[in-house]
């Protein structure tokens, strides 16, 4: 069964993922109402808790899909110009769900890579800006980076136990309890 807080908590994520991905809020909504349907079909079908939200986002990916599918003038469009699209982005992943973890996780890191992080990934300084006033290498710049993004990887699959694909996007995850 599940709990009315849960419930809220998977109403919530849903209209966050339609409502980025879609022109207006009232299909985002329609969508919801349609996949929180077919979770209450198909609830009694999933044996493993930690499995319900991944499943949860596989129906609400194959409804978006269901949805552009179905309008003719949307038909001819690119995948890359749909809303929400990112190009990078080509399978389900909860990259966006999980981002709000980053931070502090990126603040806990030694300070040398916690600078690196915070300011190539966080603030968008390109690695070449960030290596002039690093005073370091390129080169160095890019290894650094490479062993903090490591750091917080290993720190992701320790507090939220997230399984990554082989893009290293996250693509099945538990948010944490409590604060890691």
């Amino acid at each position: 069964m599940i709990s009315q807080t849960d419930y809220q908590e998977f109403t919530a994520r849903l209209r966050l993922f339609f409502i980025q991905r879609l022109p207006q809020a009232a299909d985002a909504d329609d969508l919801v109402q349609e996949v929180l349907l077919k979770l209450h079909q198909h609830l009694h079908q999933i044996k493993e808790p930690s499995k319900l939200l991944p499943w949860l986002f596989q129906v609400a990916r194959h409804a978006l899909a269901d949805f552009y599918r179905t309008r003719p003038k949307l038909k001819q469009m690119d995948l890359d110009q749909l809303p929400g699209h990112d190009p990078r982005d080509r399978e389900l992943n909860f990259n966006h769900e999980f981002s709000h973890c980053m931070l502090p996780m990126i603040l806990q890191l030694p300070p040398i890579y916690a600078d690196a992080l915070r300011r190539v990934e966080v603030e968008g300084l390109s690695q070449k800006d960030y290596a002039a006033q690093a005073e370091i290498s390129y080169s160095g710049a890019k290894s650094r980076l490479q062993r903090g993004r490591r750091m917080i990887q290993g720190a992701m699959q320790r507090c939220c136990q997230v399984q990554y694909d082989s893009y290293g996007n996250i693509v099945e995850g538990q948010f944490p309890k409590r604060s890691c």
